[in-house]
């Protein structure tokens, strides 16, 4: 296999990319690869099918898409755990790798929610704190800096494309919540630190990153793993409809 990334693969990458429905699971995490990050790798093999492609994001998430043989599978697993990038996200269900041979599989849950019908604003504690968006005087703060500028290739990338809020107490970020932003879609993710955890202020950032959102004209989605029943909470107590299951693959 090769990384030659011709116009002619980007218009077959588009055309796949179409063909996805925009409840995909983690779909906006494909999109900023495709479009807003230029550290994504775009594998393709040069045998078999022709039709198959391999994007590492670099992010939790990578995308095996189009149609592909089981060589061009193992192929494509052997790139990724030489580069220690093991999750996968299959657009194909009927050519999936043989569990029994060094893979694991997590369940997770994906909503997806197209309006803000049913959003609520959380009831806050007495804790008073102020809510800005993350600018470059907050990220280096942010406890997932790491991981969010990733999605967008650095930290300026995420500045420049991605969106977020962080609560402030005492000019301490004490809870916070991204949006990795696709073509129409935005998936949401938050933490908070442990001092301030059980006060609903995860949720109350979720609220205002989702009306932003769906102000501005995406729709929202948010994933899961099946063993966090906290984030399950979290996420029916804010609003979040329509629980999908699916699969990540991980090399181990």
């Amino acid at each position: 296999m090769s990384l030659v990334l011709s116009s002619t693969k980007v218009s077959r990458l588009a055309s796949l990319r179409a063909d996805l429905s925009d409840d995909f699971p983690n779909i906006a995490f494909l999109d900023c690869a495709l479009m807003k990050n230029e550290k994504t790798e775009i594998w393709k093999s040069g045998a078999d099918s022709g039709q198959s492609f391999l994007v590492v994001t670099h992010t939790p998430f990578n995308f095996i898409l189009g149609e592909y043989t089981q060589s061009e599978l193992t192929g494509y697993i052997n790139i990724l755990k030489e580069k220690q990038y093991p999750n996968l996200v299959f657009a194909n269900k009927s050519t999936l790798p043989d569990v029994n041979s060094n893979f694991k599989v997590h369940k997770r849950i994906y909503y997806s929610s197209w309006s803000d019908e049913g959003f609520h604003l959380p009831v806050l504690d007495s804790l008073k704190f102020s809510v800005e968006e993350i600018d470059e005087n907050h990220l280096s703060q942010c406890a997932w800096v790491n991981r969010v500028s990733e999605v967008y290739g650095d930290s300026e990338g995420y500045l420049e494309s991605g969106y977020g809020y962080c609560a402030l107490l005492d000019d301490k970020i004490i809870s916070e919540v991204h949006g990795v932003i696709g073509t129409n879609v935005v998936e949401v993710g938050t933490t908070t630190l442990d001092d301030y955890r059980g006060q609903n202020l995860s949720s109350f950032m979720i609220y205002v990153m989702s009306k932003n959102m769906f102000a501005k004209g995406y729709k929202l989605s948010l994933s899961h793993d099946e063993t966090n029943p906290a984030s399950k909470r979290l996420a029916e107590k804010t609003g979040y409809k329509n629980p999908k299951e699916y699969y990540l693959y991980s090399y181990e």
